[in-house]
C-alpha cells in the first residue's frame, strides 16, 4: 500500500472510531438525560419534522439516519411508552401511519436538549469554526456521493454490483467450486 493510501485508511479509521465512540456516548447520555435510545430519538426527530407528526411506516422506515430494521418492534415499543402511536393513513385505508403522541412531542424537546448538549460537550467544542465548515463540506460531498451509488444499478455494494452476482452474469469467470 502506498503511504499516500495508508494515510487515506488511516483518516478513515479515524474516522470510524470517533463516530462509533460518539455515538455510544450520545446513546448513553441520551438514556440517562431521556431515558430512551438513539434510534427511538431518531424515529420522534423524523415524526416530529413530518406535517401533523405522521409519517406512513415505508416512509419513516426510508427516512432513519440509524437501524432501519426491526422499525415495527421500535413503534410498537414506542407505542407502548406513550411516545407513538399507529393510525391509519387519510389517504389510504391499507397504509399504516406512525404518529407522534403529547409525550412523544414532550420527550422529543427533551431529547433535542440534551443531543444538543451532547454534540456541544463532546464534538463542537474541539472544532474551530473553519475547520466545521470544512468538515461540513467534505461530508456532504462524500454523502452526496454515497446517496447516488446506493441508487446507481451496477455500482460495487449494490445488489447489481455484489462481485458473487457480477461472476454469476459473466461466463467467462471461474466460478467458485461448490462444498456439496
Amino acid at each position: 500500500m502506498s503511504a499516500a493510501a495508508a494515510g487515506q485508511v488511516a483518516t478513515w479509521r479515524a474516522v470510524l472510531d470517533a463516530q462509533s465512540t460518539l455515538m455510544r456516548l450520545y446513546e448513553r447520555e441520551l438514556a440517562r438525560d431521556c431515558g430512551i435510545s438513539l434510534a427511538w430519538y431518531d424515529v420522534l426527530i423524523h415524526l416530529a419534522e413530518a406535517p401533523d407528526g405522521t409519517m406512513r411506516m415505508n416512509e419513516l422506515a426510508d427516512s432513519l439516519l440509524l437501524s432501519r430494521s426491526w422499525l415495527s418492534r421500535r413503534v410498537d415499543a414506542m407505542q407502548a411508552a406513550g411516545l407513538v402511536r399507529r393510525c391509519q393513513a387519510a389517504d389510504d385505508r391499507r397504509g399504516v401511519c406512525a404518529t407522534l403522541t403529547s409525550e412523544g412531542r414532550r420527550v422529543h424537546q427533551q431529547a433535542d436538549r440534551s443531543h444538543a448538549r451532547s454534540i456541544r460537550n463532546h464534538f463542537s467544542r474541539f472544532l474551530a469554526v473553519t475547520e466545521a465548515e470544512i468538515i461540513e463540506a467534505c461530508f456532504r460531498r462524500i454523502g452526496q456521493h454515497a446517496h447516488e451509488a446506493l441508487h446507481v444499478p451496477g455500482y460495487p455494494g449494490t445488489k447489481e454490483g455484489n462481485c458473487i452476482d457480477r461472476a454469476s452474469r459473466d461466463p467467462g469467470r471461474r466460478q467458485p467450486a461448490s462444498s456439496g
